[in-house]
């Protein structure tokens, strides 16, 4: 199963080939248009093995018998004549000038030490703090200034507790994602601050420990 929802908005460099092209026949491709236009379309389609999708179309039939036709003629017509692909580009724009102003808040904002990614397609950035920092005690705290952030642990194997963080620019623009990640980034010098002040007695336990063995 390849879940594509969001290959539409893939904002810098090029995407790779579909998994569904590599292995034709073993692997079932989803895509939607909602993520792109807006959450209410709820339209969608799946290519896969002829089998499969045949048995799929006759549950959905059994389920809610059809799609709206309306809503997808609509559609039909949105993105026939080009419509769709000019509003991908407007969309695209305003991702990568997000993604250029959080970059800069980020590094500008953030204790010394911060490493600040911008991983290919997406509309995210991957922040490495300096080492000591909890992940999922920063986001707690931005919660609590109102502020939404994914900790890094969440998108590990082992879901450990990493100094990172996984921040979205799809909601916020201008000046309320500057104000937003300039809050996150002084919960996280004052984050560093507390690591610097465990660290020495950290240190005073290990060797007190060393001289009891």
């Amino acid at each position: 199963m390849e879940d594509a929802f969001d290959a539409d908005l893939s904002v810098e460099g090029d995407l790779p080939q579909p998994l569904a092209a590599l292995a034709p026949g073993h692997v079932v491709h989803l895509g939607t248009i909602s993520k792109a236009l807006f959450p209410g379309v709820r339209v969608g389609w799946i290519s896969g093995p002829r089998e499969f999708v045949h048995r799929l179309a006759a549950l959905k039939r059994i389920g809610e018998l059809t799609s709206p036709p309306v809503l997808q003629a609509a559609l039909n017509v949105f993105v026939s004549r080009g419509d769709y692909d000019r509003h991908l580009l407007r969309v695209k724009a305003r991702l990568r000038t997000r993604l250029a102003l959080a970059h800069k808040t980020v590094l500008r904002s953030f204790p010394v030490g911060t490493r600040c990614d911008r991983p290919l397609g997406g509309w995210v950035l991957w922040v490495e703090l300096p080492a000591g920092v909890s992940g999922r005690e920063l986001v707690e705290a931005a919660r609590a200034e109102g502020v939404l952030v994914s900790p890094g642990g969440d998108y590990a194997p082992d879901r450990a507790d990493t100094p990172n963080l996984r921040i979205s620019v799809s909601r916020s623009s201008g000046a309320d994602l500057e104000k937003a990640l300039e809050s996150v980034g002084a919960l996280a010098r004052a984050a560093v601050r507390r690591a610097h002040r465990r660290a020495p007695r950290a240190e005073e336990r290990r060797e007190e420990a060393l001289i009891q063995i």
